[in-house]
């Protein structure tokens, strides 16, 4: 059963091909003694199953250099390992993508542990001066289904969220380019009042526009 594949390995050379250098987390080589050697069945104990993948790493590397990139990577596998129990598995499957096996926890408790990683993530990345940003998804075993299915579930989850997060990026660049419209409509209806009126600069409707304005570059840096 799963218990006895998740057992932590004793000889140090078994740990180390089962360990991932940069995270300390098991490898894609744990991951694939586990669907090797496992058959899941109705006695197997329950578990939920975390899917993890960086956001921006592509943007980190570009920004500071892969030696950032692999901090970044290194800074959410110390995240996994403070959230999870011993008893759990955190895996490093690949690249930016990491797996969590929860044992006898359900998928609310799997979205705590993952809001859990978020915060200890920022908190670890503030420290370094990075932004870090991750999504996630979560499938909860069932007796009716394999492990092939709880990947699938929990890559749909994941992926729900990141269409979520593009939705609201295109809807707040939407209304960032709306402000900063009517930031220049502001700022050359406030030049051509000053120009026509020169002295009018203390002109009670210039003075309403200049703060008009004012508010509005205001709120720019506020949604900043």
């Amino acid at each position: 059963v799963i218990t006895a594949v998740l057992r932590h390995p004793k000889c140090e050379n078994c740990r180390k091909a089962l360990t991932d250098a940069v995270t300390g987390l098991y490898n894609r080589n744990y991951w694939e003694q586990i669907i090797s050697d496992v058959t899941i069945h109705p006695r197997t104990q329950n578990f939920s199953l975390i899917l993890i993948d960086v956001d921006n790493l592509k943007e980190i590397n570009d920004t500071y250099g892969h030696t950032a990139g692999d901090k970044a990577i290194e800074i959410v596998g110390q995240a996994i390992r403070k959230c999870i129990r011993k008893e759990d598995a955190g895996l490093r499957y690949g690249g930016d993508e990491f797996i969590i096996l929860l044992f006898n926890q359900d998928k609310k408790a799997a979205y705590r542990v993952i809001e859990r990683i978020r915060r200890e993530i920022n908190k670890l990345a503030a420290g370094q001066g990075m932004n870090i940003q991750i999504s996630a998804g979560a499938a909860y075993y069932d007796c009716l289904r394999n492990m092939g299915d709880i990947i699938k579930m929990a890559d749909r989850d994941l992926y729900k969220e990141k269409r979520v997060k593009k939705s609201k990026d295109k809807q707040d660049s939407k209304k960032l380019k709306h402000l900063l419209q009517e930031i220049e409509k502001l700022r050359d209806e406030l030049n051509k009042k000053v120009t026509q009126e020169g002295k009018g600069i203390n002109n009670e409707e210039t003075l309403k526009l200049s703060q008009r304005l004012d508010e509005l570059i205001v709120k720019h840096l506020l949604d900043e």
